[in-house]
Order: C-alpha cells, then sequence, then structure tokens
C-alpha cells in the first residue's frame, strides 16, 4: 500500500507547486492535468506490479486512494471546460453560466443518491461490491476512458465516487472564486471621503485614544486600514501626517472642533 500512498503524496505535493494561485491560471489548469493523468498512470503500473494483499486492501485502494487521483484528474478537465466555455465580457452572463455549471454538478448527487448516502454515512457493509475488481472489464455507459473500463485497474463505483469528489471540490471552489468574491465587489463601501487626509488621520488617532473600539485593544494600523476600506481613500503615511499635526502651534484638534461644532449646529437646525 506504501507504493500507492507515496504516489498520492507526489502528485499533492506537484498541484501545489503548479496551482498554488487562489485562481488558476489555464496554464495552471493544463499543467495540473499532466500531473494528473501521469500518477493515474502509474497507480495502474503499480497495481499490475503489485497488486493487493487482501480484500480488504483492494476496497481501501478503490475507495480512497484512486480516487483522490482520478477526482483531481476530473477536476481540472472540467473546470479546463468551464473556463473555455465561459463568457468574457459580460458580468450578468459569467454569473449566470456559473450558477448553471454548478446546478449541473450538483445533480449527480441527487441522481446517485443511494451510494452517496452509504458513503456520507461511512458504511463498509458494501464495499466488496463497490471497490472489489469485477474480473471483467466494467461498463460505464457513454464513458471510454480506459482508467474507467479497464478490467485490471477499475471496480463498479470507484469512477462514481472519484466523480464525486470532483465535483464537491468544483463546487467550492466556482463558490468561491466567482460567487462569493462577486458578492464581496457588490457589498464594497460606496463612501468616500472628501475632507483632507490629514482630518481623516486625526480622526484615526482620535478613535484610537479614546478607547471606544475593542475597548482599547486596537491598532492604529488596523483602525486605518478599516476607514481607509470604508471610506475608500488611501492615507498614506499616517505616522508622519500626525506628527505634522502634533507640531501644529495651535488648533491640534482641528477636525474634532469642526464636528463639535457641525453636530451643535444640526442640532439647533432641528430643533427650530
Amino acid at each position: 500500500m506504501k507504493y500507492y500512498l507515496h504516489i498520492v503524496e507526489i502528485m499533492e505535493k506537484e498541484l501545489t507547486v503548479r496551482g498554488n494561485a487562489p485562481l488558476y491560471s489555464f496554464l495552471d489548469i493544463q499543467d495540473c492535468l499532466q500531473i494528473c493523468y501521469r500518477r493515474l498512470q502509474e497507480l495502474r503500473v503499480l497495481v499490475v506490479k503489485h497488486g493487493f494483499e487482501n480484500t480488504a486492501e483492494e476496497c481501501r485502494f478503490f475507495k480512497e486512494i484512486k480516487p483522490k487521483v482520478f477526482g483531481k484528474l476530473i477536476f481540472f478537465s472540467k473546470l479546463l471546460e468551464f473556463e473555455m466555455q465561459k463568457p468574457e465580457h459580460s458580468q450578468k452572463a459569467l454569473h449566470k453560466y456559473v450558477f448553471k455549471n454548478i446546478g449541473s454538478l450538483r445533480h449527480i448527487f441527487i441522481e446517485y443518491k443511494e451510494f452517496h448516502q452509504y458513503l456520507l454515512c461511512r458504511r463498509k457493509d458494501r464495499d466488496r461490491e463497490y471497490f472489489c475488481r469485477p474480473g471483467r472489464p466494467y461498463v460505464t455507459g457513454s464513458l471510454s476512458l480506459p482508467y474507467c473500463s479497464d478490467p485490471v485497474f477499475s471496480t463498479p463505483q470507484d469512477y462514481l465516487l472519484a466523480k464525486f469528489t470532483a465535483h464537491t471540490s468544483l463546487i467550492e471552489y466556482l463558490s468561491q472564486q466567482y460567487i462569493q468574491s462577486s458578492c464581496a465587489a457588490v457589498q464594497k463601501s460606496l463612501l468616500k471621503w472628501t475632507g483632507q487626509k490629514v482630518d481623516l488621520v486625526e480622526l484615526v488617532y482620535a478613535l484610537q485614544a479614546s478607547g471606544l473600539i475593542n475597548n482599547g485593544n486596537v491598532g492604529i494600523k488596523d483602525l486605518a486600514t478599516a476607514l481607509e476600506q470604508l471610506f475608500n481613500v488611501e492615507m498614506g503615511d499616517y505616522y508622519r501626517i500626525f506628527l505634522e499635526i502634533r507640531m501644529r502651534k495651535s488648533n491640534q484638534s482641528k477636525l474634532l472642533d469642526f464636528l463639535k461644532t457641525s453636530l451643535h449646529n444640526r442640532i439647533i437646525e432641528v430643533d427650530g
């Protein structure tokens, strides 16, 4: 079994190096496909050469090991297809395309609900039926890939398990990269700071000094970053700007005094 586990470890390390960015590039996907295909072929060679010591080991291989490699191959194959066909010039069309693909990917869990429940419940009573080789080519419908119908390297359900693995990963990937990121972009603050940056820096230091945020357990940097995101502005070197505020000969709390006066005038205005 150690031979097979070693192949999986190598593949995972290679995929980490090739696809370490949050969003796979087209070139990343092609490289990862080659890695998965090569490692899957190596697994077959090892199965032919070493075989298994017993039925339990055979079941473990086709239930836990091969689907990891085969599932990655299916994942990148489907991702390549997705990237080749996705709309490029319309966010609305892209959003619709992503949801359509996720819906299609989820359908397999409904179509094969009984087998999916078997796996979720971590049952083992039918493992011999599902994950032992039948000794003859296993027919997989229209699929003609050799590692799906090869009697030496396939069982009745290892392909379906690999698809479950691939579809789960792909649904998560598409949701994170296209739906959640899109929602985050929509939720971006529409506020914009139109005053002077020195005034905003004064506000940052005043809030930090007041102890009103996180019971006083917040740093200048964290506060500055939060207000920059809220008001869509870059303050620049706020430490230097605060030094300039300290060096003022008079009215070091210029913004706070202005805010106090503004609030006082608004109260008078509202009260009539």
